[in-house]
């Protein structure tokens, strides 16, 4: 019994701040605002089938920021060796746990014609905080 009360107050602070929205077919991705409006990418998940919506937020509940790819992290992360793949995203690990984190990145996206290509990570960073 004492092994399940200490089961139920465990906490683990890792949290996966990518947001996947689910799409049953193609269109209904590349037709949805996250795509249009908020210019998230369409992914294809590793079942095939599955057409998602991704977004890496760029703040978790924890206070960690979230990154599209490891470059975007490592260039604004205080510590860039605490950058690890979280889920799709790359997390700068201030506060979260790396080892209780999975990384899975997404091989493949689609475009807006529904055709697939090799998945390229969008930029984290806007133009403005590099501009030219």
């Amino acid at each position: 019994a004492f092994t399940v009360m200490l089961n139920v107050f465990y906490f683990d602070p890792t949290y996966s701040a990518e947001t996947l929205t689910n799409f049953s077919c193609c269109e209904e991705c590349t037709n949805a605002s996250c795509h249009t409006a908020d210019n998230n990418t369409c992914i294809v998940l590793s079942d095939n089938s599955t057409i998602s919506c991704l977004q890496c937020n760029s703040t978790v509940e924890n206070g960690d920021t979230q990154f599209y790819t490891q470059s975007d992290c490592e260039a604004s992360c205080s510590n860039a060796t605490k950058c690890t793949c979280d889920g799709a995203c790359y997390v700068c690990a201030l506060t979260s746990d790396p080892t209780q984190m999975v990384c899975s990145l997404p091989t493949m996206m689609v475009e807006d014609n529904c055709t697939q290509i090799p998945y390229v990570p969008m930029n984290s960073t806007s133009i403005e905080q590099y501009p030219l």
